[in-house]
C-alpha cells in the first residue's frame, strides 16, 4: 500500500489536501564512511565478463538474476504505475488510463463548475467506491494527486471539529510512517490500529533525547544516551603532533583534531602569551603597527580603532597596540597584553624619544598613536602604562611587552595649587586649592563697635575699629570731672587751697600744718637724715648712688641705657645692653673665672698689652662645645705606652716607647692629637677596638707605623657610639 502524510491547511477559507511519497526529511549528515575496494577499470560493456555486450538499438540491460546481466527487447510490456514509480522512475509524458472518462481539471484553487460535459462531483466517499458511475476501474494513484494538488480543494464547511465531515482515508498503520515520520504509539512501530496521531512538541523533544536519538558514535567517540565521550587516544582523529588542537566537526560530520577560532565572552581566565582581539580600521588612513589605539565605536559586532592620545578622556584609555598595519575600511589585529614583535620605533615612538631596555611605556599626550617612556604631566593630561620595553635594538627590530590595557591611573597629574575634592556629584574633580580654601571660611560680626567682614574672593579679613562716637560713649567721669561725650573734653573743677591742705594728714612721725610736712629731724639738704631699714623703690632720677664714706665709689645711671660704676671716682665699669666695658687705671683689663673648689684657682681672660694693638679687636667664640684652642700646642711626653683621653685633645703627644692606642668613645668630631715619635725607632699607634684608622688619602685602616722621629696629627671625623673614626695624616707614617 502507498504510504502518505496528510498536510490540512487553512488558508482564505479553504483546505488543501497534499498527498506525498513515502520519502521523509531529510537527516543531518552522518560520518563519512570508509574507502570503498577499487574497481576493475573497466571502460566499455566488452570488458565485463558477466554482461552480455551483444545488444541492438532500443534494448534495455536486464539482471538475470543470478548475477548476470543481458540485453532485451521491450515491446508492449506493461506493469502497473505502483511498480513503475516504485523504482524511483519518472515521466513528463502524458499517461492514458483505460476505463476513465477524463476531464481537463483547471490550473490553480476554486471550485469545479457543473457543465454539461463534465460528471457531477462526487459528494461522498461511497461514490468513489460503490460503482456509482463517478470513477469506475480505477486506483487513484500519488502521481494523480500530485500533479493536481493546487487544485483539489474542500471548502470550509465540510470539516467539523478539525476533522473531514464526509470524506474517509485508508486506514494508516504505525509502521507507514517509520523512518519518514516521527508518531506517538503505545503499541510500538509493530502495531496497526488506528490510535495514531501526529506528536506534539515535548514528543518531539522526547524522542530526539530519547531511545529514539538519531545520534550515532563514529572513530574515536562513546555514545552514552545523548552524550558522546571522546578518546583522546584514538589515533584516528589525534596524532602525537596535534598539541594544544581540540576536537572539531567538518561539514561532513567527520570528527579530527583542529583548532577553534572564537570571539572571547565574559572573564578570560587560565594563562596565555598573547591576547588579541580583531579591529576595523574607520580612520580615514592606514593604522601602522606598535601604534596605541583606543576604541573609537562599532562596526557590526567588530570594534571600531583610532589613534589613542593622552591629552582627552575622548581618546583614551587605550586598548592595545596594533599588531600589523591596517589599512583604511580593513579588519585587523590588536594585541592587548603579550610580546609583540618586529616593531620600529619610527612607527611607535613619540618624536625625540630614544627607548631602552626594561623602559615603562606611556600612552603620548602630544602625538596620537605614538609611545613614549617619560609619564605625561600636567591635570589636563591621562597617564596610562600600556607596557615595557622588551628588546631595544636594533630600533627597527623593538619588542614591547604590552599590558594595562583598558585602563588609566585613577589619580591623574595635578598642576601647582591645586587639589582634588568631591563635588555634589559624589565625583572626584579638580579644583584651585586656594579657592576650596576661602569658599569654605566665613567671617561672622557679632556686633558692638568697629565692622568685621570677610573677602572670599581675596582671602582677607577687613576690621574696622570703632568710630570716635563710639568710643566717647564708653567714657564718664566723677568727682571733680566732668566729661563731654559729644567733644571727648574731660573738665576738672579746681579746688581751694584750704580744700587741698583738709584732704592731707599727718602720719607716725609726720605732722602737717597749714600744708606743711614735718618729720622729728631735719631733712635740709646739708642734713644728715637717719632712717632705719628702709624697703622702698629708689628712684635717684639720674643722680649718683654713693657706696663709700669718701663718696668715690659710686652707681651713676649716667643715660638712659646705661650704668656706670666708679671706682676711685672714675668710671671704670659700664654696663648696657649687650655689653660691658672693663677699663682700668694703667694695667691690662681681665676677667678673672675661677674654679669650682673654694675659688681656689682661677683662669684670666686679659687683654693684649697696648703696643700689641693695631686696632679694637673682636674674639668670637665657636658655636659648638669644646675647649678654646691655644696659640700653641701644649706638649705631653710619655715614655712608655699611652692611651689618648680627652684631655690630650689639641696637644702633641711625645713618645719615647711603648707606642699610642686610640680608642672609640673618647673624642668628639674635630677633636685632634698630633703625636711626635721622639726616638730612634719605630713606634706604632694602634687601632683600638671599635674606632677606624684611615691614612689619609687612601683606603687604608688599620694600625699605623710612625718611623723614628716622624710626626703625624690624628682627626677624629665620625662621632658614634662604639664606631668612632680618625684620619692620619704626617711624615713618616705608614
Amino acid at each position: 500500500m502507498a504510504k502518505y502524510e496528510l498536510i490540512i491547511t487553512d488558508t482564505n477559507s479553504q483546505v488543501s489536501i497534499l498527498a506525498k511519497g513515502d520519502q521523509g526529511p531529510q537527516g543531518e549528515i552522518g560520518p563519512q564512511g570508509p574507502q570503498g575496494t577499487a574497481g576493475s577499470g573497466a571502460n566499455n560493456l566488452a570488458d565485463l565478463g558477466d554482461v552480455d555486450s551483444t545488444s541492438t538499438l532500443g534494448q534495455a540491460l536486464i539482471s538475470d538474476g543470478d548475477g548476470t546481466f543481458s540485453f532485451t527487447t521491450i515491446s508492449g510490456a506493461s506493469e502497473t504505475l505502483d511498480s513503475v514509480t516504485g523504482r524511483g522512475n519518472t515521466t513528463t509524458n502524458s499517461i492514458s488510463v483505460g476505463g476513465l472518462n477524463t476531464h481537463t481539471i483547471p490550473s490553480g484553487t476554486g471550485t469545479l463548475a457543473l457543465t454539461s460535459d463534465i460528471p457531477t462531483v462526487p459528494t461522498n466517499n461511497n461514490q468513489l467506491t460503490n460503482g456509482a458511475g463517478y470513477i469506475t476501474d480505477y486506483t487513484v494513484t500519488e502521481g494523480d494527486v500530485t500533479a493536481h494538488q493546487d487544485a483539489l480543494q474542500l471548502g470550509a464547511t465540510q470539516i467539523t471539529s478539525g476533522t473531514l465531515a464526509s470524506a474517509r482515508l485508508p486506514d494508516l498503520a504505525v509502521s507507514d510512517f517509520a523512518g519518514s515520520a516521527i508518531v506517538t504509539e503505545s503499541e510500538g512501530l509493530s502495531s496497526s490500529d488506528n490510535d495514531t496521531s501526529i506528536p506534539t512538541t515535548a514528543a518531539v523533544i522526547d524522542y530526539v533525547d530519547g531511545a529514539g536519538s538519531v545520534y550515532t558514535a563514529g572513530d574515536g567517540l562513546t555514545l552514552t544516551g545523548t552524550d558522546f565521550d571522546v578518546d583522546l587516544s584514538d589515533t584516528t582523529i589525534f596524532s602525537t603532533s596535534d598539541a594544544s588542537k581540540a576536537v572539531v566537526r567538518d561539514a561532513n560530520g567527520d570528527f579530527s583534531a583542529g583548532t577553534v577560532t572564537a570571539n572571547l565572552v565574559g572573564d578570560v581566565t587560565g594563562s596565555a602569551d598573547t591576547l588579541t582581539f580583531t579591529a576595523k580600521n574607520s580612520t580615514g588612513s592606514t593604522l601602522e603597527k606598535g601604534s596605541v589605539v583606543y576604541v573609537s565605536g562599532i562596526n557590526g559586532n567588530t570594534p571600531e580603532v583610532s589613534l589613542a592620545r593622552a591629552n582627552s578622556s575622548s581618546t583614551m584609555p587605550a586598548f592595545g597596540l596594533v599588531e600589523a598595519d591596517i589599512e583604511n575600511t580593513a579588519d585587523g589585529t590588536v594585541t592587548t597584553f603579550g610580546s609583540l614583535t618586529g616593531l620600529d620605533v619610527a612607527d611607535y615612538g613619540e618624536t625625540g624619544i630614544t627607548f631602552s631596555l626594561g623602559d615603562t611605556v606611556y600612552v603620548s599626550s602630544s602625538e596620537a598613536g605614538k609611545l613614549t617612556n617619560v609619564a605625561p604631566t600636567g591635570s589636563t593630561n591621562l597617564i596610562q602604562n600600556i607596557g615595557k620595553i622588551e628588546r631595544a635594538t636594533p630600533t627597527t627590530n623593538m619588542t614591547i611587552k604590552v599590558g594595562g590595557a583598558g585602563r588609566t591611573n585613577a589619580t591623574p597629574n595635578l598642576d601647582d595649587g591645586e587639589i582634588f575634592i568631591g563635588n555634589d556629584s559624589n565625583e572626584t574633580v579638580i579644583s584651585d586649592l586656594n579657592s576650596e580654601v576661602r569658599s569654605r571660611v566665613n567671617a561672622t560680626d557679632a556686633g558692638g563697635d568697629g565692622s568685621f567682614s570677610y573677602d572670599s574672593s581675596t582671602g582677607f579679613f577687613t576690621y574696622t575699629g570703632p568710630s570716635a562716637t563710639e568710643v566717647r560713649a564708653h567714657l564718664s567721669a566723677t568727682g571733680d570731672l566732668s566729661y563731654n561725650s559729644t567733644t571727648g573734653a574731660f573738665s576738672f573743677t579746681e579746688r581751694t587751697d584750704a580744700d587741698v591742705q583738709a584732704l592731707v594728714t599727718g602720719g607716725t612721725g609726720v605732722s602737717v600744718t597749714s600744708g606743711q610736712v614735718a618729720i622729728g629731724q631735719a631733712v635740709g639738704t646739708t642734713d644728715n637724715v637717719s632712717f632705719g631699714t628702709v624697703t622702698a623703690a629708689v628712684d635717684l632720677n639720674g643722680a649718683a648712688l654713693t657706696l663709700d664714706a669718701d663718696a668715690d665709689t659710686t652707681i651713676t645711671a649716667a643715660t638712659d641705657d646705661q650704668i656706670d660704676i666708679a671706682f676711685g671716682g672714675n668710671d671704670r665699669i659700664q654696663l648696657s645692653t649687650g655689653v660691658i666695658d672693663l677699663k682700668n687705671d694703667g694695667s691690662q683689663s681681665e676677667v678673672r673665672l675661677y674654679c669650682e673648689s673654694a675659688n681656689a684657682h682661677y683662669a684670666a681672660l686679659q687683654a693684649p698689652a697696648h703696643a700689641d694693638f693695631s686696632t679694637n679687636v673682636t674674639a668670637t667664640l665657636p658655636s659648638d662645645s669644646g675647649t678654646l684652642a691655644l696659640t700653641k700646642i701644649l706638649p705631653s711626653a710619655h715614655t712608655s705606652a699611652h692611651t689618648l683621653v680627652a684631655a690630650d685633645s689639641g696637644k702633641h703627644i711625645s713618645i719615647t716607647t711603648g707606642g699610642v692606642t686610640v680608642d672609640t668613645d673618647v673624642f668628639e668630631v674635630g677633636d685632634a692629637v698630633s703625636i711626635y715619635n721622639n726616638s730612634g725607632s719605630d713606634q706604632t699607634i694602634t687601632q683600638g677596638t671599635g674606632a677606624t684608622l684611615r691614612t689619609a688619602g687612601t683606603a687604608t685602616t688599620g694600625n699605623i707605623t710612625l718611623a723614628q722621629y716622624g710626626i703625624c696629627t690624628i682627626l677624629c671625623v665620625v662621632d658614634s657610639a662604639g664606631a668612632d673614626e680618625f684620619v692620619v695624616s704626617g711624615g713618616g707614617i705608614s
